[in-house]
């Protein structure tokens, strides 16, 4: 069984504690007390989903929302407060990307149902290949879209090359193009965790989110056509 990683945005110690513990066992619990360690976390690894809390220290919850979807990719998002969720509250945050708005206190086995459904419906990590993504941006069935995915497989030895060089050269401007265009191609063969990897790196682009990069490219060497049906 694969690890998952799970991220938990809490400036609360004995409620991120108690969330730890209620997952021990589903995933590996990363704490981060504020929005700000969050992102800097979501630059370093992927995570397979996030809790977070929407009255954090350090900014509105809702505002920074988007910015963290975008590092997480096509990840599960939980956002708890110990406030109502009023109507137009609720609304707001499932519009920004949001996939539930709970409630503080939960329970333990309340919390550890919603990460098992997400598990059990493959809804935590980013797809290597996500076929719905793929059709949907094409207007395509699927053998057009494994056909894009060959020509994809087959460029990238050639891309990562390019981007291994620039890397070496400290070309970053370099590396920046080579990776919008292969951001460009990930949309359309629905290569979503390759996808979500580069757009970490260019909200921040440091050394160990690069490698991410690189290593969800290979990911897409080493798998065949279909990758599933």
């Amino acid at each position: 069984m694969p690890e998952h990683h799970l991220l938990i945005v809490e400036d609360e110690p004995v409620s991120a504690q108690f969330m730890r513990e209620a997952l021990s066992g589903l995933a590996v619990c990363q704490v981060c007390p504020s929005m700000a360690a969050a992102l800097a976390a979501t630059a370093t690894r992927p995570f397979c989903a996030a809790i977070v809390d929407c009255q954090l220290a350090d900014g509105a919850a809702l505002s920074r929302l988007p910015q963290l979807l975008a590092q997480l990719g096509d990840t599960a998002a939980l956002w708890m407060t110990s406030a109502e969720w009023h109507e137009d509250k609720q609304r707001a945050y499932l519009a920004a990307g949001a996939t539930a708005c709970w409630r503080k206190p939960i329970s333990a086995r309340e919390l550890r149902a919603q990460v098992s459904s997400w598990l059990k419906n493959d809804r935590m990590a980013p797809s290597l290949w996500n076929d719905q993504t793929a059709m949907k941006r094409l207007g395509a069935d699927l053998k057009q879209v494994e056909a894009l995915r060959r020509m994809m497989q087959n460029e990238l030895p050639t891309q990562l090359a390019r981007i291994r060089t620039a890397r070496d050269c400290g070309d970053t401007a370099c590396i920046r193009e080579e990776l919008h265009r292969l951001r460009a191609a990930c949309g359309f063969c629905g290569a979503d965790a390759l996808a979500a990897s580069i757009a970490r790196w260019s909200s921040d682009p440091q050394p160990a989110s690069l490698d991410a990069v690189l290593s969800a490219a290979q990911s897409l060497l080493q798998i065949d056509q279909p990758a599933k049906q």
